[in-house]
């Protein structure tokens, strides 16, 4: 796996319980700030957002999206379809996917994007399948804004906190 750094450029696939751990923790706005543009919702991923709520209310990422802060997607194309479903529709270890966690590997895998995902087992498939991308979770993403100066070792202890109690 690469290593990576906030600054340089990777664009992710981020899944709803990303979202939602920023939101509940009152940090969304920094979530964008700091992948500006390089934030992918896939279409799935947004309708989970949507119907589930953070512990801080629902999440409205229409701003996000309209200030480009965010970019919806869809899965297009036979190859991210078959994809999609081939995910949507088995276990993986014995798991079934949620359709957002599905519509994050489809679209990671067969793009150039990462995976910023908080679910252990679409982690590990995705680098099973594209150990060369970037790939992590949310408290990764907090140590990564740590070693590039955006926040502080205080303020990052208290977010991994924040959401492991979210």
């Amino acid at each position: 796996m690469k290593t990576s750094s906030l600054l340089n450029g990777h664009s992710f696939v981020v899944d709803a319980m990303v979202i939602i751990n920023f939101h509940s923790c009152c940090v969304l706005d920094k979530l964008s700030n700091w992948l500006f543009g390089r934030i992918i919702i896939a279409k799935e991923v947004k309708r989970e957002i949507i119907k589930k709520p953070s512990l801080s209310g629902s999440v409205n990422l229409e701003e996000y999206l309209k200030n480009g802060a965010m970019i919806e997607r869809e899965i297009e194309g036979e190859e991210q379809e078959e994809l999609f479903y081939e995910y949507y529709q088995s276990k993986l270890n014995g798991t079934s996917l949620h359709v957002g966690e599905a519509a994050c590997l489809a679209l990671a895998i067969l793009t150039d994007y990462g995976l910023l995902c908080d679910e252990k087992i679409v982690l590990n498939e995705f680098k099973s399948k594209c150990p060369q991308k970037v790939c992590m979770n949310s408290w990764g993403l907090i140590g990564e804004a740590v070693k590039v100066g955006l926040i502080e070792k205080k303020e990052s202890d208290d977010l991994k906190k924040g959401f492991y109690w979210g």
